[in-house]
């Protein structure tokens, strides 16, 4: 047992946020660190931060938000990043693997084969259950109205 292994800790952020985004495809976006181990990964995430983020200031110093930043150096921020209850109290949102990453690569659904048989099932079954749906409003719409005209005939 290393008591100063930290790897963990250091990958911990970007475990959490592949969890929080619920990306349906983790093969493909873990195939982006293929060979890496899990110290590698979190280097990379890292960096991958710090590009966003430089690639942020940058873009932020363009125009009218470059001009306004020229007017005054800030000092370096003397707290460390919000947790993610922050999040909840209003507080500005932090980077999101999403936003290092990009998007899930996007599928086609397949319209042939056992995966085209599969998804047109399930889509059969969504048709088949709102039409089941609206058929159980009506009725109650109707059974509701028999029971205004109950209680308007007494």
């Amino acid at each position: 047992l290393d008591r100063t292994d930290r790897t963990l800790e250091r990958i911990t952020p970007f475990l959490v946020e592949i969890a929080r985004k619920n990306y349906n495809d983790i093969p493909t976006i873990l195939s982006q660190y293929q060979g890496m181990d899990a110290d590698q990964i979190a280097d990379e995430y890292e960096r991958r931060i710090q590009q966003f983020v430089y690639t942020q200031e940058q873009r932020a110093q363009r125009g009218l938000g470059g001009l306004a930043a020229r007017g005054r150096n800030l000092p370096a921020p003397e707290l460390p990043p919000a947790s993610s209850d922050a999040a909840l109290s209003g507080a500005p949102q932090q980077l999101t693997a999403k936003d290092l990453v990009g998007a899930a690569p996007t599928q086609s659904p397949q319209k042939t084969g056992m995966m085209g048989w599969m998804n047109k099932r399930a889509q059969d079954k969504e048709e088949q259950h709102a039409r089941k749906m609206e058929k159980w409003n009506e009725v109650m719409l109707r059974k509701q109205q028999q029971q205004k005209e109950a209680a308007s005939a007494k």
